[in-house]
């Protein structure tokens, strides 16, 4: 071994480094090449729409989210009085995919989220999959999604609400708390 202060030996080999290992460092045995540590990946489009779209619905407190996962995003309505949130979701999964006449603005699919416990009999609760693209717009697609939700909203609530105003939003903040 030299006598240069800077070099420290290896313990793995026992041989002479010209730097010092730094903290946490994995040396690796000599000859061997280390590929340089990568970068962490940036977002796709559509994976950056996804959780567009996913901020959008969670700032809805008539909303859960599930997960997001990729350029997938799960999420369902919650329980309102006397609609139970299986039943909106499935009003609310064919009034999206109804109202856009096939045009492919916004698709919505049915999934089952194993919960285990969901209180509707063992069965897990219908939850709902969007799928973001790269020439899908979150604001269009959660536009059509809240449209959508109003209807259902309405059907279920209409003797509560006027549908004139935000009073449906602001029935929807008094339920949750």
């Amino acid at each position: 071994m030299s006598d240069d202060a800077d070099a420290e030996a290896c313990f793995a080999c026992d041989s002479e480094r010209s730097e010092p290992a730094t903290e946490g460092e994995v040396v690796p045995p000599e000859g061997e090449v280390v590929p340089p540590p990568s970068e962490p990946e940036a977002a796709s489009p559509a994976e950056e729409a996804a959780a567009t779209f996913a901020r959008r619905v969670r700032a809805d407190p008539r909303f859960e989210v599930l997960w997001v996962r990729g350029r997938l995003v799960s999420f369902r309505l919650v329980a309102w009085y006397s609609a139970e949130a299986e039943t909106l979701n499935a009003e609310l999964l064919s009034e999206v995919n109804a109202s856009v006449s096939g045009s492919g603005r916004s698709w919505i699919a049915p999934t089952r989220e194993g919960s285990g416990d969901d209180g509707g009999g063992g069965r897990d609760s219908l939850s709902l999959l969007h799928a973001s693209g790269p020439r899908t717009s979150p604001a269009v697609c959660w536009a059509d999604v809240k449209a959508a939700t109003e209807r259902v909203m309405l059907r279920h609530m209409g003797e509560f609400v006027c549908g004139g105003c935000d009073c449906l939003d602001t029935l929807a903040g008094q339920v949750l708390v």
